[in-house]
């Protein structure tokens, strides 16, 4: 695969694809990146972050490593689609920071690290990473290996598509001692019945999971609806009913907080 047919493949912006083709990359640069990320990922992310135009240039890195992990999935033999649809990262993040900041770019390091290495696998609508429990968590053991699931910012939460990837996922970890699927997110807190009706589907996902605990004082949900987190709560936006809805939840004094819950493997 190529850098072309990836960034195809992944759904890459075509201004993105076109900005990419006309900046001026130095090779050097390049390679002294790539070389840093593998051998040092502090003094990576420090080049990246004291470069005036880093978020950019790590958007190029990052599309040049992804080529290095398909080399890998396949020496795995993992199917391509599987590859493809982890990738996918790139472009989400690259989506979010234009929107956020007006240029292209990405600065979400640690987490792309993830999928770039192979520790976070998409397996359609969602994915997966294999971890150890550090502390109880419900039915899960401490030390205990159980699928962090996480939700891509890709569209709709179709519980058919939910239901196809924790299918997808118990079929690709299978004979790997899994016992549970565990989630930690806004989407599964148990407040968000002040939100939405029973029958939106990220409330139909979060009942998928049986509920472990709630926290608080994590702005996640404001993060994630807004895409950013404003002292005064009355300035965000009103573009859609979740954000109408949670504006309104929140102006009233609710903490939506962060859910956590398992699902049976």
């Amino acid at each position: 695969m190529d850098l072309r047919e990836l960034e195809n493949k992944i759904g890459l912006d075509e201004e993105l694809v076109k900005e990419l083709e006309s900046y001026n990359f130095k090779e050097k640069t390049l390679e002294d990146l790539k070389k840093s990320y593998y051998e040092d990922f502090s003094r990576f992310k420090s080049i990246i972050r004291n470069k005036k135009d880093g978020p950019f240039l790590a958007l190029k890195v990052y599309l040049e490593l992804a080529l290095n992990t398909y080399n890998e999935y396949m020496n795995r033999k993992i199917p391509e689609k599987i590859y493809v649809d982890s990738m996918k990262d790139i472009r989400i993040w690259a989506n979010d920071y234009k929107k956020k900041h007006g240029v292209w770019g990405i600065d979400e390091h640690d987490w792309l690290a993830e999928s770039l290495d192979l520790k976070v696998i998409r397996l359609g609508r969602l994915q997966y990473e294999k971890t150890r429990a550090k502390k109880n968590l419900g039915p899960i053991g401490e030390g205990e290996e159980f699928l962090s699931v996480h939700i891509p910012e890709d569209g709709k939460l179709d519980p058919k598509d939910v239901e196809k990837s924790l299918d997808l996922a118990r079929e690709f970890y299978k004979d790997q001692g899994i016992k549970y699927f565990y989630c930690k997110s806004w989407l599964l807190s148990l407040n968000l019945d002040r939100v939405l009706n029973k029958d939106s589907n990220i409330v139909k996902f979060r009942d998928k999971f049986t509920n472990i605990e709630m926290s608080f004082n994590i702005p996640q949900a404001e993060e994630r609806i807004f895409s950013k987190v404003l002292e005064d709560k009355s300035f965000y936006p009103e573009e859609t009913s979740l954000q109408k809805n949670a504006k309104k939840a929140i102006l009233e004094g609710l903490d939506i907080g962060v859910g956590s819950g398992y699902i049976k493997f």
